[in-house]
């Protein structure tokens, strides 16, 4: 919350005049941040390389981001927001709860793989130098992601045997670890992986045989 507020301080003192070609600049940032923390990870990822991509020099990203640590806490941020506005998108007009929850699937795999926008989101540590203050901000997004999912989840009827937050944590592995395997050029798209993913899962449906 503390990084939002300085950032929001930051862009007011751009002046009104300036406020788009800062919030284009900082939107620029932030993609070629994600792809290079998706790329080389956390900690080898520098600010210089992320201002040489953006064709800056290293000096002016403080203008829009006090530290790696901040920016890196804000694309997170970016990267789950636009996950989670897909996700919502795919999923509205949607009554069956199976169905909906295909549609969420497939909407998270398609960011994830095919658009590649949020493949770091999930890689399963958090870099071990992020502050305690970040970690908590981390923790956060990606709870408010999941519990996107936990609402859908909570619509399914499943077994008596089969525990509900379990099932939540198989759904959200299955499609955030197929970004550890899966190949552009193989013979499942996104889409087909998601369904595939459901399908399995169906079998802990309350009426399934």
């Amino acid at each position: 919350r503390g990084q939002q507020s300085m950032k929001s301080k930051r862009r007011r003192g751009a002046g009104a005049a300036n406020k788009l070609q800062y919030d284009e600049r900082e939107q620029q940032i932030l993609s070629i941040a994600t792809a290079l923390f998706e790329a080389r990870g956390y900690e080898r990822a520098s600010l210089k390389n992320i201002a040489d991509e953006a064709g800056i020099e290293t000096a002016s990203l403080y203008y829009y981001f006090a530290s790696k640590e901040e920016l890196y806490v804000s694309v997170m941020d970016r990267s789950l927001r636009i996950l989670g506005d897909n996700v919502r998108r795919a999923t509205e007009a949607v009554s069956d709860p199976w169905d909906k929850l295909e549609c969420a699937a497939i909407a998270h795999c398609e960011s994830m793989l095919a658009r590649k926008i949020v493949q770091v989101v999930f890689h399963p540590r958090f870099p071990l130098e992020i502050s305690e203050g970040s970690l908590k901000e981390l923790k956060r997004q990606r709870r408010d992601y999941e519990r996107i999912i936990r609402d859908i989840v909570d619509m399914i009827e499943l077994k008596e045997n089969v525990d509900r937050t379990l099932f939540l944590n198989f759904f959200l592995s299955s499609m955030n670890y197929s970004g550890l395997w899966y190949k552009p050029e193989g013979r499942l798209t996104p889409a087909q992986i998601a369904s595939g993913a459901i399908a399995i899962l169906k079998g802990c449906a309350a009426d399934a045989s």
